[in-house]
This record gives C-alpha cells, sequence and structure tokens, in this order.
C-alpha cells in the first residue's frame, strides 16, 4: 500500500471521514508491506499484510500485532486477466493520460490491476478484491508496484473520502455503484462500465456525469 494512500481512506465501521493513520511495521520505498490502519475517532484497526489492506471483519483488531487475525496469506488471483481486456480497462480510464492518479477497479477486474499500473505513470491501482473471514483472498500473491489489494469491502458505501480518485472501473454497474463513483471521483475523473445493465444510462444521466460513449460493450463517462 502507497502509504498516502490511508489518508484517502474511510474507516469503515465508523465512516468518519477523518481519514486513517498508518502504523508502518516494513516500508519498502514509501510502500507499507506489512503493518495496519487505524481509525482516529473508533480505534478499530485494520491489517496490512503483503502490500494489501485486509477491512475484512474477521480481521480487525485494537491489538498491536500486525498480522491479520486470520488467513494471513493472499493468494493468485483465481483467474488471470487476459491483455485485451487490461489494455480496455487502461485505455479507457486514461491511466497514459496523467501521472499520480489513483484508479479502483471493482472485484470483477480486480486481476487486471497489475497490467493496468504497468502502463501509467506513478500510477496507483486499489483493486477490490473477494474474501471472507477464514476464507481465501483473490489477489497477488506478492506485493506488486503499483498495486493495493483491498479485501473485505462487501457493500455500499465504499471506504473512500469524497473525490479522492481519478477513475473507477466497474463491470455491470448499478444505481449505488454510480453514487459511490460520483462521491469519491475527483473532478475531471473517470468512469468506465463496461457491459453495462440496461437501466445504467438512465441512471448516470441524473447524475454529475458527462457522458462521452454509451454502447452495449462500455460506458465511459468523465465526472464534473
Amino acid at each position: 500500500m502507497f502509504i498516502e494512500l490511508a489518508e484517502a481512506l474511510d474507516c469503515p465501521d465508523c465512516q468518519a471521514e477523518l481519514g486513517l493513520v498508518a502504523f508502518v511495521g516494513d516500508l519498502h520505498e514509501r510502500r507499507v508491506v506489512e503493518g495496519r490502519l487505524g481509525c482516529p475517532r473508533c480505534g478499530v484497526e485494520y491489517p496490512i499484510h503483503g502490500g494489501a489492506i485486509d477491512l475484512r471483519r474477521g480481521s480487525r483488531g485494537s491489538d498491536d500485532s500486525s498480522e491479520p487475525s486470520e488467513d494471513p496469506t493472499i493468494p493468485g488471483p483465481v483467474e488471470p486477466c487476459a491483455q485485451e481486456r487490461a489494455m480496455q480497462v487502461a485505455a479507457l480510464l486514461g491511466v497514459q493520460e496523467r501521472a499520480d492518479a489513483r484508479m479502483l477497479l471493482d472485484e470483477s477486474l480486480a486481476a487486471c490491476a497489475a497490467p493496468v499500473a504497468g502502463w501509467g505513470e506513478r500510477l496507483e491501482v486499489l483493486a477490490l478484491v473477494a474474501g471472507s473471514p477464514g476464507g481465501g483472498v483473490a489477489g497477488p500473491a506478492e506485493p506488486v508496484p503499483g498495486v493495493t489489494p483491498i479485501a473485505g469491502v462487501a457493500g455500499i458505501p465504499w471506504p473512500f473520502r469524497p473525490h479522492v480518485l481519478h477513475g473507477v472501473a466497474l463491470v455491470g454497474g448499478s444505481t449505488e455503484r454510480l453514487a459511490e463513483a460520483e462521491r469519491i471521483l475527483a473532478p475531471g475523473g473517470r468512469l468506465a462500465v463496461f457491459e453495462p445493465v440496461a437501466d445504467v444510462l438512465e441512471a448516470i444521466e441524473g447524475r454529475d456525469f458527462e457522458i462521452h460513449a454509451a454502447e452495449a460493450l462500455a460506458l465511459i463517462a468523465t465526472r464534473r
């Protein structure tokens, strides 16, 4: 996890818009490999292991341990990301058009995080990965430069402060997720919805987005 990402995250428990505090156990080139994140309001802590943030309920604690209480390993992705899909994600998010950007990929696109990060300049790709307490987590087995897997984001709201991301890529989409994308995207941020469900266009038209393309394969919009 890039250390400055802590201030862009909110506590999933109390949802206070205060950011989180990083407690570093192992730091390599400004990336937290081992450590934990703490909420300054409610005191709940979330482990960072192998560069991945674990927000799963079974991993939470308030002791001094930087290790997750359950399932300390994060195995590789269940299915690799096809090169064509990764190129589509990178292109629709415009990762080569800006440096120092933060991009979010949902669970269906998480396996594309590493190749997408490789096409950007100082790009940080946040990947929502599947997982449950005591079970496996789909994510990279070793820390990948520019990639932060986040486990335990089960629903809405997502654990990000308002207007802190520069791109969001989803599959299918929903009214709730479009509302979250609007909340967490900075002005000028890019939204890409692959294989949009039937009501996505109608739902996005009433929000603060400028639509650039709306087809069966993908919808592309920019946050105003």
